[in-house]
């Protein structure tokens, strides 16, 4: 990714299985259907795990840091807070 830049593309599908994911696990919301359940929280699990490392190079290449600015200590700080209410969800 680094090379071709293709960050656009692959967070357009990634986030598109996830919402289906999420979309087929509501659905599948009901009393005695563990097996389908897990089988969804895996195949969600798979679709949402890969976009961290994406969404997080994606946020590090939109922010120009300027030093000595106090714009971006402020874009740096919601970035850092941003990832970390991510990670705990």
């Amino acid at each position: 990714m680094e090379a071709t830049k293709k960050y656009r593309p692959i967070l357009k599908g990634g986030v598109l299985a996830a919402c289906i994911g999420i979309t087929v696990f509501l659905l599948s919301l009901k009393p005695d259907n563990f097996t389908l359940l897990a089988v969804v929280a895996g195949i969600l699990g798979f679709c949402m795990i890969p976009l961290l490392p994406v969404v997080l190079e994606n946020n590090a290449e939109c922010v120009q840091v300027k030093c000595g600015t106090c714009c971006s200590h402020i874009h740096v700080a919601l970035i850092l807070c941003s990832t970390c209410v991510f990670l705990c969800l």
